[in-house]
Order: C-alpha cells, then structure tokens, then sequence
C-alpha cells in the first residue's frame, strides 16, 4: 500500500541526488577520478532506494526484484572507498597507519566479497509473498545474514578510512573539520538504511517503514555537500551556487508563466476564444518568457554572488591593478609595498609583505603595515625547504603539525608562502598572514601561481635598476672627488703660474738695466771711445755685443708673456714704413748671419703702403723670423726676406732652406713655451715665446700668420696685414688684448 509520504520524499531524493551529481560532473577543477567514484556512490544510493520503492508497490517479480536491490549499496560503498582512497592519495601516512591501511584494505574486500557471495546465492530471500491484507511476507534466507555483517564490515572500513584520512590532516583546520562531518554523515546515513531497510524488516517482519530509507540518500547528498562547501575539500562551491541561481530563476519564470496564464484565461473566459488562438497566446508568453530567463539570471548570479562569495574578486581586475602597480615604480621597496598590499586586500590576508635577496648577503623585507619579520635563520631553513619541495606554493594548512616550517609559518601567522625564484639563483618570498574572513582557496592559489613570474620579473627589473643607480652614484662620488682634486691642482697651478709670472717680470725688469748698461759699453769700446782696440778684441766685442743685444730681445719677449698675462700687453700704433724697418732689422743681423756662413737677401716690391702699426713690437717679430732662419739654415746658403703686396695685404716673408718642422708637431708650433723636437736638438738654449708673442702681435694688428715647413728642406715663416685696415689712424692708442 502506497503511504502519503512515499512518493513526495522519493521525488524529492531524486532531484537532490541527481542535482548533486549534475555538479560534481561539470565541476572540472575536480579530477575525474573524484568525480566518477562520487557520482557512482550517489547514483547507487538512488537507484537503491527506487528499486525499493519499486519493488515495495510490484506484483509480479518479487523475489528478483527484492533480491537485485542489495546489488546497489554494495556498488555505492566500494565507489565511495575509492574516492576515499583518490582523495587521500598524496598524503603521508605514518608506518603504523601503512600497517593499519593493509589490513583495512583486506578486512574491506572480505566484506564486499560477503555481500557480493550472499546476492549470487540468490538465497537473501527465500520466498516473497503478498498476503490477503495487501502486505508482503518475507521468508529470509541464511544470505540475508551474511550480506549483513558484510555490509557492517565494509561500512566499518569506510568509517575507519575516514579516521584514517582526518589523522593524515592538520589539526583546527577546515579541512579536518570537513573530514569529520563526512564521516559523521556516513556515519547518520549508514544507521539510517541499516535501521529503516535491514533492522526493522528484520525484526517486525513489516515493510511499513521501509520508504523511510530514502531519507539514506538525502542525509548523504545533503550531509556530504555541506562539508564539502565548507571545508574546500572539492572546488564545486561555484557550481553548486549557480546551480541555485539557474533553479530560482526557472521558478521565479514558471511562477510568472502560471499568474500570467491563470489572469489570461480569466480575462478570455466566456469568450469565443478558438484553440489556435490559445495556443498563439501560449507561444506569446513562452517567447517573452524565453526573452526574460537571461535577464532573470543574470539577477539571480548576483545575488547569489553577493550571499555566498562577499569575499569574491575579479581575476581580471585583479590582473589588472597589480600590472598597473607593478609598472607605477621602479624603486624595490615602493614596489613591494604597493604589490603586497594589493595581493593582501584581494585575498584578505592578515599581513602580506616579501623577502627578497640582492648583492652580497644584503636583503630587502617590504609589505603592509606591521607585518612580521622572519629571523635569517629561519629563511635559511626555510630555503632548504623549498630546494626539496616541488610545490610552488607553500600553504600552513597542508603541512603537518609536527613539520619544522609548520612551526614557523604558525610562530609568524602565515599563512601561504609563495617562493620567487631568480635568476640568479637567489630565492625570495611573499607571505600572507592568516586569512581575516575565509580560508584561502584553491583560486587564491592558482592566482598566487599566475603571478609569480611577473613578480619575479618586476622585481629583477627594479634591482637591476638600483644596481645601476648606485654604481651612478658610485660614479657620481668619484667624478666630483676628481673635480675637487683638479680644481685644487688648478688652484695651485695658478698660483705657481702667477708666481712664474710675477718672477719672469720681475726679472726681466731687474735685468734689463745692467743688461742695457753693457751693451752701451761694449758699443763704446768698439767704436774707439776707450782707445784703439786689435783685430781680436774688436771681434770678441763684437760678438758680446751680439749676445748682449740678443739677451735684450729675449727679456723683452718675457716682458711681453707677462704683459699677455696680467692683460696690460698694449699697441702703440703710429705711421711706419715698414720696408723701411724691415731692411734695418736686416742689415742688423748681417753681422750674425755671417759669422753662421749664411747669406741675408731682402727683396721689397714698389710703392708699399705707410702702415699705423706698432713699429717695436713689429720689429722684434722680423727680427725672430730671421734670427730662427740664421741658427736653423745650414751654412752656405741664403735666407731670402721678401715684402710685397698680396691680394690687399702686406705679405713679409722669410725663407731658409733649414732643419724644417716635423709634420706631427706643426699644429703646436705657435703655442707659448713649445719647440718641436728637432729644435731643441739644434738649439738647446731657445725659450719657445718667440713664435707664440709674434702671432699675438700679429693677431692684435688684424693680421694673420703665414707658415710653411717640410722637415729636412726649410721653412717658410711670415705674416699678412690689411692694409685697408692700418692706413688710417687707429679710434684709440692703446687696444687691450
């Protein structure tokens, strides 16, 4: 006889069932091997309690059908013992849980063998009859007892599988607690079928309370899901959660349907309303309902979203914001806060901040607000632990109680450690506190695991960055080290430059007077102011005379640089004729050139210009040009002075056929205190301010230098003066160079 609660409680189970296993199949994240053996434990169960409920209310095929029914918790028991073993697969058991496991696996099968021998007896049930009061007798066979300690034995041995697993896991976490409200729902669920389906038939002889053995399978569903969500033991919380936005929202339009429908037909009723009418109108309200399912579900993922994932975030923003944060700064210790305390809020760490290792045994801690410090101790051992360890991702939950890193990561409250590897080979970290709202989930993980590499290239980026700002810095010290050294050089060189200079001028007008005193004794004496002189004497007078009249010049050169020095070198332009000048500075030094074996030939063009220009100063540049030619010609040849009109200028030339200047050393020729290689050889005591004194003069006239010189064949020395410009009185005197 078919009780009121029967049908209602079975349809209900198998919406529940076949739901729970609707998710779990399209739960991927979930392997599959976890997948099948749960989907197989519900599905069994269900099929069990519908051939109860089948064979309870049949007429025909008693016996069989009573008989089959025991193939199915057999089925559902050995599924759920392997997602057991699936699941437990990785974890470390202890020698005496590797002992207890063999002989729990030995104990199970025996049991699953009582069963399966006791259903291929066929002698479970003797004889099933149905009696004139509508109610079945059952005649039990000695089967029926063994397929009972059978299943007592094998429930046991998930019971114990279950110890098994939980004494594998750390202590006060989720998991753990999930783990225990699996086994108590196995626990509720095997006393529920064994009291309603076994024990009570057994003992009564009555089927009457049989249909509440149905309850088996919703305590299991509903029991195993529960711990399930709340534990991470399987990632379908998603899928489970959905799966209700997709339920509420086809009953809030069926809901709509039906009130629409019923106020329809009201409104049509008593009207002429044909039945292809109605079915339009049907048609109508199924599009504007097809129409309305988006919208209506899109409602419902919000909602449910914001019930059951408050904590949730959006990868992609994420990605985002931590890609924005990474690219904000280029200083290592911005760049760490900023990326710690973006992955702390997104996964609602406690504390969230890196260790990171750069140079010689220098190391860098950066995060949050009064996050935790580790010793170098413990980072030492915790780097021992990662170059054994395969896992990417350390996380406290997942360690055993007794491990060494378990205990620091619990001394510190963290909670996930996330190893940057370098390429360097150095290693650095992120760690996360403790979780402030929620346990941290396999998506915080694979989010950990996505970022990694771009943490670990960020922050190479930013080291490689500081190494070179520190070797400019390095640099920077050291180049204004070396200035300061240079400008005290330069400070002293100046002083010594000023102090030669103070001396030379000193000298030079301290010398200038004896020097001028000799020279006009030597010339009175030669010219008989003293008495008649011999043949002899009046030649070594004449070459004192000429030293003397040379060191003259040579001191007034000196003058000169000190005058360029300290910038009181002036002109003194007035009307010259400077062939005039030029053949007096000749014949001056015929006397000198003879006593060299050399020849002086002057050549002036006709009609030269009158020049205002500063006849000493010009005087004592002729004079060098030619007193060089003498002391570097070879003897017997001629030193040729010309003077004429070039293209608008004053041309003077003087060329000899000498020792010439060495090409490499030519473009130094006119600078103060240089003489070129081969002079010096020649003419150890020359001064080298000759050439550099003339090109000033020169210079200062608005003229230019004229040279030209081949090692070995001669020289040609000389200048160019506009004459435009000095045929007319200069606007003043004295032009300060």
């Amino acid at each position: 006889m078919l009780m009121l609660y029967e049908l209602p409680l079975l349809v209900i189970t198998n919406v529940v069932a076949i739901v729970m296993a609707l998710i779990i199949i399209f739960a991927r994240s979930v392997q599959r091997s976890q997948r099948a053996s749960l989907v197989v434990t519900i599905i069994s169960l269900l099929i069990w309690q519908d051939i109860i409920f089948i064979a309870d209310h049949a007429t025909r095929q008693l016996l069989l059908l009573n008989t089959l029914l025991f193939i199915w918790p057999t089925v559902a028991i050995i599924s759920f013992y392997i997602f057991l073993r699936v699941f437990n697969s990785k974890q470390e058991l202890k020698n005496e849980h590797r002992k207890a496991r063999q002989y729990l696996i030995a104990t199970f099968v025996g049991g699953v063998a009582l069963q399966l021998g006791a259903v291929a007896s066929s002698k479970i049930f003797n004889a099933v009859t149905l009696n004139m009061n509508g109610v079945y007798d059952f005649e039990r066979g000695y089967a029926y007892s063994i397929y009972i300690v059978g299943l007592s034995i094998t429930l046991i041995g998930v019971a114990v599988r279950l110890i098994m697993t939980i004494a594998t896991t750390r202590k006060n976490t989720k998991e753990r607690q999930a783990l225990k409200g699996v086994l108590y729902t196995v626990c509720l669920a095997s006393v529920c079928g064994l009291w309603f389906n076994a024990f009570i038939p057994a003992v009564t002889g009555s089927q009457y309370f049989i249909g509440l053995g149905v309850a088996t399978v919703d305590i299991f569903a509903i029991g195993f899901t529960l711990s399930v969500v709340s534990g991470r033991l399987l990632d379908i919380k998603l899928y489970a959660i959905r799966s209700v936005a997709y339920v509420l929202a086809l009953a809030t339009l069926a809901a709509l349907y039906t009130t629409l429908a019923y106020v329809v037909s009201r409104w049509l009723e008593g009207s002429a309303v044909t039945f292809a009418d109605q079915s339009t109108l049907n048609m109508i309200l199924a599009l504007l309902l097809a129409l309305a399912f988006q919208p209506a579900k899109h409602f419902f993922d919000k909602l449910t979203g914001r019930v059951f994932y408050r904590d949730n975030y959006n990868t992609d923003d994420f990605f985002a914001r931590i890609n924005r944060e990474l690219n904000t700064t280029t200083d290592l210790r911005s760049l760490l806060q900023r990326a710690a305390t973006e992955i702390g809020e997104t996964v609602k760490a406690e504390q969230s901040f890196f260790f990171v290792r750069y140079g010689e045994g220098r190391f860098m801690m950066a995060g949050t607000k009064q996050h935790h410090r580790l010793p170098l101790s413990e980072m030492a051992r915790l780097d021992g632990y990662v170059s054994e360890s395969k896992h990417q991702v350390i996380v406290a939950d997942m360690l055993s109680e007794a491990d060494p890193l378990a205990q620091i990561l619990s001394k510190h409250n963290l909670g996930v450690t996330l190893p940057l590897k370098m390429s360097d080979g150095s290693v650095g970290y992120l760690f996360l506190g403790t979780p402030l709202s929620r346990s941290y989930t396999r998506r915080d993980i694979r989010l950990l695991e996505t970022i990694a590499d771009e943490l670990v290239i960020a922050i190479q980026n930013a080291l490689s960055i500081q190494d070179v700002e520190e070797i400019n810095l390095t640099l920077q010290q050291r180049i204004e080290d070396a200035t300061k050294e240079l400008r005290r050089s330069n400070a002293q060189l100046q002083r010594l430059d000023t102090a030669k200079d103070e001396f030379i001028s000193m000298a030079s007008h301290q010398l200038r007077t004896p020097l001028t005193s000799v020279k006009g004794y030597i010339s009175m004496v030669l010219e008989g102011d003293a008495g008649k002189i011999t043949d002899m004497q009046h030649k070594l007078l004449s070459e004192a005379f000429v030293s003397s009249e040379r060191m003259v010049h040579l001191i007034s050169d000196f003058l000169n640089v000190s005058r360029l020095q300290t910038g009181k070198f002036m002109l003194e332009q007035h009307e010259v004729d400077l062939a005039k000048v030029t053949a007096q500075e000749v014949d001056g030094l015929q006397t000198i050139a003879k006593s060299h074996d050399l020849k002086l030939k002057f050549r002036a063009g006709a009609r030269l210009p009158i020049l205002y220009i500063d006849e000493s100063k010009i005087r004592q540049v002729i004079m060098n040009f030619v007193d060089n030619a003498i002391y570097y010609s070879r003897e017997f040849t001629t030193i040729t002075i010309s003077l004429n009109v070039d293209a608008g200028d004053i041309l003077l030339q003087v060329h000899d056929t000498g020792i010439g200047v060495p090409a490499a050393e030519q473009l130094h020729l006119f600078t103060k205190f240089f003489r070129a290689t081969n002079a010096r050889k020649q003419r150890p005591d020359g001064t080298g301010v000759g050439l550099f004194l003339a090109k000033k003069v020169i210079v200062a006239h608005g003229g230019s230098m004229v040279f030209h010189s081949v090692e070995g064949e001669g020289s040609t020395f000389g200048f160019r003066l506009p004459i435009k410009k000095l045929q007319s009185a200069p606007a003043h005197q004295a032009d300060d160079l």
